[in-house]
């Protein structure tokens, strides 16, 4: 049995985007605008006014149809709470009144993407950024204990030699996750990381990071100098072996090699981190093995700490990542408790 159907009967609808354009929204005097005439208070005002009313731009009368959806990592400000300062990173501490240059926003948005593929326990999380208003803010995992670096001086009669060490083996385990995922922090000190209520050290500070496994930095920039490898001070050269000779510091700053120090773990330290030759330095696989070892801890790794391709943690898994996410350590079974012996 066949049909006829007249082609008039038959109407199919399609759109096509012919052309996409880019229109800059000015913010001006606790204005919103597109056209110096007609300015808004909202945001949402704007566009509602925009998807009625068309705007010409390069001699094209344009109007909104179709709003773009936020990423995951993207948040709006009003799901942000601004509360106390609670410190200040590579590009100092931002006040809700503070004006970014262009070159210094590009800087942190350049800090944020290189964290959304961070995860890890022993690294500060990043939950998104807040950037369609001013001014721009970066969310993280909010880790109550603050810096280690405070935390070392505060308690530094009070911390016992294994707390020194679990502090050292988490520090050394978000070392490799980062170089294991091809990320150079530039910027290893007791300073930059963080240090929780679960005793747990966590990598943070990503304003001076680079991907890849070198950098060849261009031109001289301030740069912390006590933390800095040789080759770095000479010749700008940061590597994977740059970071290690940091985190040699770190572990020297932690257990401060005072007498009665195991010979051992002093000796590894001088030789496998900070030779002045970087190749003979280890890399941070064979430094964790080495510390895993010698103290007989070893990380279990949470199911959900580590996201799955294409998985951004939203703001309203928060919770559940400082619920969940914490690293538990164990005796490795296959090994002895050498960090209270030679």
């Amino acid at each position: 049995m066949r049909m006829r159907i007249k082609a008039s009967t038959v109407t199919v609808v399609r759109t096509f985007a012919l052309a996409v354009r880019n229109v800059i929204v000015y913010h001006r005097r606790l204005r919103f605008y597109v056209e110096h005439s007609v300015r808004f208070e909202f945001l949402k005002d704007l566009f509602e006014y925009y998807s009625q009313h068309p705007v010409r731009i390069n001699n094209a009368d344009i109007m909104l149809k179709r709003g773009v959806r936020l990423a995951k990592w993207e948040i709006q400000h009003k799901n942000v709470t601004i509360g106390r300062v609670l410190g200040q990173g590579a590009f100092g501490e931002l006040k809700s009144d503070t004006e970014l240059s262009k070159a210094k926003i590009k800087e942190m948005m350049k800090e944020a993407r290189l964290m959304r593929d961070l995860k890890h326990p022993n690294v500060v999380c990043i939950y998104g950024v807040a950037l369609l208003e001013h001014p721009l803010y970066i969310i993280l995992e909010f880790v109550p204990g603050g810096a280690l670096d405070a935390y070392l001086r505060k308690n530094k009669n009070t911390i016992d030699r294994d707390e020194r060490l679990l502090m050292a083996m988490g520090a050394a385990w978000g070392m490799e996750y980062l170089h294991k995922s091809k990320v150079l922090h530039r910027d290893v000190a007791a300073r930059n990381c963080l240090y929780d209520n679960d005793k747990i050290v966590k990598i943070s500070d990503f304003g001076l990071s680079r991907r890849g496994t070198t950098y060849k930095m261009q031109t001289a920039k301030k740069m912390p100098i006590k933390w800095m490898a040789p080759e770095s001070m000479s010749n700008f050269t940061f590597s994977q072996k740059t970071d290690v000779y940091s985190y040699g510091i770190i572990e020297g700053q932690l257990n401060q090699f005072p007498e009665g120090t195991p010979s051992k773990l002093v000796e590894f330290v001088k030789e496998k981190m900070w030779d002045k030759d970087p190749d003979n330095r280890l890399d941070m696989s064979h430094i964790v093995d080495w510390l895993e070892k010698y103290t007989g801890l070893a990380l279990d790794m949470p199911d959900d700490s580590v996201a799955q391709d294409g998985d951004q943690t939203g703001p309203h898994k928060s919770q559940a990542v400082g619920r969940h996410s914490q690293p538990r350590t164990r005796k490795r079974p296959d090994k002895q408790d050498h960090s209270k012996k030679n």
